[in-house]
């Protein structure tokens, strides 16, 4: 990825064990202009930056294993929620392929 001041940004990782979790974002070489971070809990995605806020790197820097199970917990309910919206729009255009 090109960093804002035209260098390479590169992937960095950061992990915390005692939460099982890990913080991927962009770290430029050059300027150490650091974005678009994603926080994962037990390798599900739980947290990303947004826009100029950092949401992600925010809550990794605060992070306790309590907050990051509650974290994981919400992550997983948003996740089965859309499988669940996914599944009944695919049995809706599956039952209303042949009302034309």
């Amino acid at each position: 990825m090109q960093c804002m001041c035209g260098d390479i940004a590169s992937t960095k990782t950061v992990v915390r064990k005692a939460c099982a979790a890990e913080l991927d974002f962009y770290e430029c070489r050059t300027c150490a202009r650091v974005s678009d971070g994603v926080l994962y809990v037990e390798e599900i995605e739980v947290l990303a930056d947004a826009g100029m806020v950092a949401h992600a790197r925010l809550a990794f820097n605060e992070l306790t294993s309590p907050k990051a199970q509650q974290l994981l917990e919400l992550a997983k309910r948003k996740l089965e929620a859309q499988g669940r919206i996914n599944e009944e729009m695919r049995l809706e255009i599956a039952q209303n392929a042949f009302d034309f």
